[in-house]
C-alpha cells in the first residue's frame, strides 16, 4: 500500500526547518567570514540596469555585511558572452528537438491545400509538415526553429554553434575561478537577477524578440556554467518587486540557501503589492 502523504509545516514547523537547514541560532552574524562577490558587469550605471535594481543590489549587499559577510567586486569579462551563447545552444537543440514533430503521425485538422500528393488530404509531404507546424506553435517556437536551423545548417555550425561552445566553456571556467572551490576568493557571487524590473502590459518591449532575450542577461550564465543559483527578493522599484541572484559552487546547494534564507530575514521585506 501506498504511504500516506506526509502531514503540511505549519507556519512554526516551517521556521524551525529553515533554521536546521541554515544552521542558524541566537547569533547575529550568521554568514561571518562569509566571502561575497559582486559581478562587476551586471552593476555597470550607463543604464542598461535600472537604478531602482541597482539600489536593491546595494541593499542586498549592505545586509549581507550586516550578517558578517565579506562582500567585494570581482570582474568576470566573459560574462557579455554568456547571453549570445546561451540563445546560439538553446535554439539549436530547440530546432533538433523539434524537428521530429512533422504532423504526419498525428496531423492537424486544417484545410486541405491545393495539388500535391494524395494520403496528405491533397498536400504535397512538405506542405503537410509546414501547415503542421505553422497552425500548431507559436511565434517563438518557430522563431527558435528557424534560428536554430540556420546555426546548425552546412557553413554555420564551426562559426556559431561551435563559437558557442567554446564560449560556453570560457565562462564555466571563469565563474568556478572566482570561487573557493576553484581556487578563487569567494564563496557565492551575487548579480541583479534582471536588469529591469516587470513589463508593464502592452510595452513595446513586449513585441520586441531581443529586448526580451536581453532580459535574461543576468541568468544564462548559470545555466551555460551548470552552477547552482537563487533568486531572492530584494526590494521594490516604482511598486514593481526586484531581486537579486545568489550563485554558489557546483553542488554548493546548501550555501546559496542558508546565504538566501538568512538575506531574506534580514531585509524583511513586505511583499505584498501595493492594491
Amino acid at each position: 500500500a501506498a504511504l500516506p502523504p506526509p502531514p503540511p509545516l505549519s507556519e512554526g514547523g516551517y521556521e524551525r526547518l529553515c533554521r536546521q537547514v541554515s544552521g542558524e541560532g541566537g547569533d547575529a552574524k550568521p554568514l561571518l567570514g562569509l566571502k561575497v562577490g559582486l559581478v562587476r558587469e551586471t552593476l555597470r550605471r550607463d543604464g542598461t540596469v535600472e537604478e531602482g535594481v541597482l539600489g536593491a543590489v546595494d541593499a542586498a549587499s549592505e545586509a549581507l555585511r550586516g550578517l558578517g559577510c565579506e562582500v567585494k567586486e570581482v570582474s568576470l569579462p566573459a560574462f557579455d558572452l554568456s547571453l549570445p551563447a546561451y540563445y546560439v545552444t538553446a535554439v539549436s537543440e530547440a530546432s533538433s528537438n523539434l524537428s521530429r514533430y512533422d504532423g504526419l503521425r498525428y496531423p492537424a485538422e486544417v484545410e486541405a491545400g491545393e495539388g500535391g500528393d494524395e494520403g496528405f488530404g491533397g498536400r504535397s509531404l512538405m506542405a503537410q509538415i509546414a501547415s503542421s507546424r505553422g497552425s500548431l506553435l507559436g511565434d517563438e517556437p518557430l522563431r527558435r526553429i528557424l534560428m536554430g536551423t540556420y546555426t546548425l545548417s552546412e557553413g554555420y555550425g564551426d562559426a556559431l554553434y561551435k563559437r558557442a561552445q567554446v564560449a560556453r566553456k570560457r565562462v564555466q571556467q571563469e565563474m568556478l575561478a572566482r570561487m573557493v572551490a576553484g581556487g578563487g576568493e569567494c564563496d557565492v557571487l551575487l548579480t541583479p537577477t534582471a536588469p529591469t524590473t516587470a513589463y508593464a502590459c502592452g510595452d513595446k518591449e513586449l513585441q520586441d524578440p531581443l529586448q526580451m532575450y536581453l532580459g535574461d542577461v543576468m541568468t544564462v550564465g548559470v545555466n551555460l556554467a551548470g552552477f547552482p543559483a537563487v533568486s531572492v527578493p530584494a526590494g521594490m522599484s516604482l511598486g514593481l518587486p526586484v531581486g537579486v541572484q545568489v550563485i554558489g559552487a557546483p553542488f554548493e546547494e546548501g550555501a546559496i540557501l542558508n546565504v538566501a534564507h538568512h538575506l531574506e530575514r534580514s531585509l524583511g521585506l513586505n511583499l505584498l503589492p501595493p492594491l
